[in-house]
């Protein structure tokens, strides 16, 4: 007898009854997500000599949106190690057309920001970090208590301390954000002091032709100790181990480990059959998650060797309002499409993120500021939830310090964006002070 099992985005496989018992496997550590993250702590502890099992489903297997990496050890050695070669980033200097998609307007007044304005307005921004918040420099290690400064909106903080021009600066580091409202610690952890240094510094980012190719690669080295297509189902948690039940396209996998990484975004939905305590599920329903989607896109109105920047022209500090296109840049392919960058700072769908665009592209076009055509979209990636974050309140009440309180609760360890900075180079750092108390 054959049963029929329909997984999402795959075909009818054909599972035989013997097949769908439970299966046990044993390991020392056992990761759910498949993204940036995970995908570094199952590579890195792999050739520590541990054995790992990686549920990739509960994460993004390919961080499509990350394009440039600092130039740090380990970063390189992760790159390295996975035969896949980085570069310094070129200077590109690419013709920038800037419009108000919002209004579907252009900017006539709008004097962009030249690179020595940016660059002094970097260096001093560095400066103030360096002297007065260097703690800040490896995630939310905050005082207690929180400096008011931090909690502030991080328009009022650039004010106080002449960093105008970097307020449109942080908003293209800190998409999706209206950056002038928010609170200056977030800007703080993700446009930190080595972020600004390696903009600052010579050949102290890197790329790839392939980013893609780092995860085909860990793929390749992993094998079958990832359970591609699953979903961790049952999460069984004590001091001295966690058992994870796993659906499988081949049935029901039941792994036992020493210990367990969270590598995903820890919002509440992610946490089906979990034995959470009322405190952590209390900590984890305080986020308020953000979407951020990206894609490649066509359209016989977009001229396919410029860039083209959205300006907010009656907004504070010209941050274009959200939610909306953030801004649209030349793939360099032959048919001119362009990479799309579409922010909210609440929960929307993707369709909604598509049809944001069109109907922001369109208003350009009723006002002769671009030609027409149809939107082509030829790929289009969701990163909902993204960039989670909570109120200052919270903040101020030690949310922080309650959530790095979490690491080595009942044999369970949490890495990724969340923890950190939304930057692979620092969640790679962030995973890797983990490595030691994950093998212990």
């Amino acid at each position: 007898m054959v049963a029929k099992l329909i997984l999402p985005g795959q075909e009818m496989l054909g599972v035989t009854a013997g097949e769908r018992r439970v299966q046990t496997r044993e390991t020392d550590v056992v990761i759910i997500g498949g993204g940036s993250g995970g995908t570094y702590a199952a590579t890195r502890l792999t050739r520590m000599g541990h054995d790992v099992v990686v549920d990739p489903a509960s994460g993004t297997p390919i961080n499509v949106g990350v394009q440039v990496f600092e130039n740090t050890s380990i970063v390189l050695a992760h790159f390295s190690g996975l035969g896949v070669p980085v570069f310094p980033v070129p200077n590109t200097n690419l013709p920038v057309v800037n419009l108000d998609f919002t209004r579907g307007a252009a900017v006539p007044d709008y004097a962009p920001l030249t690179g020595q304005q940016i660059g002094t307005a970097l260096s001093a921004y560095a400066t103030i970090l360096a002297i007065n918040y260097s703690y800040l420099a490896d995630g939310f290690n905050l005082p207690d208590p929180v400096p008011h400064e931090l909690l502030q909106p991080f328009g009022e903080f650039a004010e106080k301390h002449g960093l105008q021009d970097m307020v449109f600066v942080c908003s293209t580091y800190e998409q999706p954000e209206e950056t002038w409202k928010q609170p200056t610690l977030y800007v703080f952890v993700n446009l930190r002091a080595s972020l600004v240094e390696a903009i600052i510094g010579p050949s102290n980012l890197v790329t790839t032709t392939d980013v893609n190719a780092l995860y085909r690669s860990a793929a390749e080295l992993l094998g079958s100790k990832v359970i591609y297509n699953s979903t961790a189902a049952k999460v069984r948690r004590s001091d001295d181990g966690v058992t994870v039940t796993v659906n499988s396209p081949t049935g029901k996998i039941q792994i036992k480990a020493k210990k367990l990484l969270f590598a995903t975004y820890p919002v509440l939905e992610n946490f089906a059959g979990w034995d959470l305590r009322s405190e952590d599920r209390a900590l984890f329903a305080k986020f308020r998650p953000k979407s951020y989607f990206d894609g490649v896109i066509s359209s016989p109105g977009l001229n396919g060797s410029l860039a083209y920047q959205n300006v907010g022209t009656h907004t504070l500090f010209n941050i274009p309002r959200l939610p909306g296109v953030l801004s649209l840049g030349p793939t360099g392919f032959s048919d001119g499409s362009h990479l799309a960058y579409v922010g909210s700072n609440t929960v929307i769908s993707s369709d909604s993120g598509k049809a944001l665009l069109v109907d922001q592209l369109h208003r350009l076009f009723k006002n002769g500021l671009i030609g027409g055509g149809d939107v082509t979209f030829k790929a289009w990636w969701d990163h909902t939830p993204f960039k989670l974050q909570v109120s200052t309140e919270d903040i101020a009440a030690g949310f922080y310090r309650d959530l790095y309180g979490l690491q080595g609760v009942k044999s369970t360890y949490w890495t990724g964006a969340t923890f950190q900075a939304q930057d692979s180079s620092m969640v790679w750092a962030y995973t890797e002070s983990l490595l030691a108390n994950l093998t212990a």
